[in-house]
């Protein structure tokens, strides 16, 4: 298996999670809470999605894919897209996970990880 994680706003990673997959459902609701109460403190906050999928269909079909899609000059977005909906169907059960990326004080250069 091939370890694949996604990065994103709280809005983007919910959008590709798998609605079907119950703790996700429990997860979202917990990191919500969180996503609050560290902007309400004043720090930026980044999502990330973590799953594993078929190393073989990764190397052969998606990555290809995906390098094409980011790389086009044309129909650019929706080629992304379309890489992104196949990652998604691959990825059966999405987990997700907070990550607190920097406060906003310019001395902040630090991370802070749940």
């Amino acid at each position: 298996m091939h370890p694949c994680t996604l990065q994103g706003a709280d809005t983007v990673i919910y959008e590709r999670l798998d609605p079907a997959y119950k703790p996700n459902e429990a997860m979202k609701e917990s990191t919500t809470r969180h996503m609050e109460e560290f902007g309400s403190a004043g720090l930026r906050t980044l999502c990330l999605s973590y799953t594993e999928v078929d190393r073989d269909w990764y190397n052969t079909v998606w990555s290809p894919q995906w390098v094409e899609a980011k790389t086009s000059l044309q129909d650019r977005d929706a080629k992304v897209g379309v890489a992104l909906l196949q990652l998604r169907v691959q990825m059966a059960h999405p987990m997700m996970r907070l990550h607190i990326a920097a406060t906003v004080q310019p001395s902040g250069a630090g991370c802070v990880s749940l």
